[in-house]
């Protein structure tokens, strides 16, 4: 499936009047910082996820839970551990959730899905604090790729078929976009991706990597802290874990 723009308004998703250039202002290279949060604070993090989050979701594969709800006092509570990171006091609304999960992510970007873009607020940037993992001596990562998509959230499925509320690709040529971290506009081309990344990374499926570049790729080590473009395509390694827990926020920024 192609992304579906309005013919009316060649400015941006859904019908909002924000221009491409709005859209990839504050693109930047995906950082990853050891040791944020101690063993105290991703205890108080865990315990705020199964008993202070007030709503729940099944992922769309088995062994996926998200758990959300009372974010803004959440994010009130990190603000000052993430200010020196990313900046907090451009954010006007956050979304986000927490996961515990057996599995990985697939390939996706983490933009509002189709239908529920605030047109008043535009995606900024997105931070993952991994809790923990099961058992404490596995291994398992996040890659983060070069393109960015500057659109409503998307999963990247040439090859295979998922099910998801983001907009489902399978030819990602139509994909029209497509942003380096630095702003410049590509075409996500149908170049094979190298088997040696994909045995480094434990990847499966190298059909549906085709045309990505990597980027970066940081082990999932908690107390760690993630910041990437939240248009920015990603995805978990399989890894040998049995389950892990984490936390993402997505910040937005204003459109005015």
């Amino acid at each position: 499936m192609a992304i579906k723009h309005n013919s009316e308004l060649q400015t941006g998703p859904e019908g909002c009047n924000i221009s491409q250039k709005e859209l990839i202002k504050h693109f930047s290279s995906s950082e990853c910082y050891d040791n944020i949060f101690s063993p105290k604070e991703l205890e108080e993090l865990t315990e705020y996820m199964f008993n202070n989050t007030n709503d729940y979701h099944l992922g769309n594969t088995a062994g996926l839970l998200q758990l959300l709800g009372n974010f803004d006092q959440l994010f009130e509570m990190l603000k000052e551990r993430l200010r020196p990171y990313v900046d907090v006091d451009i954010a006007t609304a956050i979304q986000g959730n927490f996961f515990h999960t057996s599995q990985q992510y697939g390939i996706h970007t983490d933009t509002p899905e189709r239908g529920a873009w605030e047109k008043e607020n535009i995606p900024y940037k997105s931070v993952i604090i991994p809790l923990y993992l099961l058992p404490d001596t596995s291994k398992c990562g996040i890659v983060f790729y070069d393109q960015r998509i500057a659109d409503v959230g998307v999963t990247l499925d040439k090859g295979v078929q998922t099910i998801s509320h983001y907009d489902s690709i399978d030819d990602y040529s139509t994909i029209e976009n497509a942003y380096t971290g630095n702003g410049k506009k590509v075409i996500i081309g149908d170049e094979m991706f190298p088997q040696s990344l994909m045995d480094e990374y434990g990847l499966k499926n190298k059909n549906r990597h085709r045309g990505l570049t990597v980027e970066h790729h940081f082990n999932w080590v908690p107390g760690s802290l993630m910041v990437f473009d939240t248009a920015q395509v990603h995805e978990s390694t399989p890894g040998n874990f049995i389950t892990k827990g984490g936390l993402r926020l997505s910040l937005f920024r204003s459109s005015k």
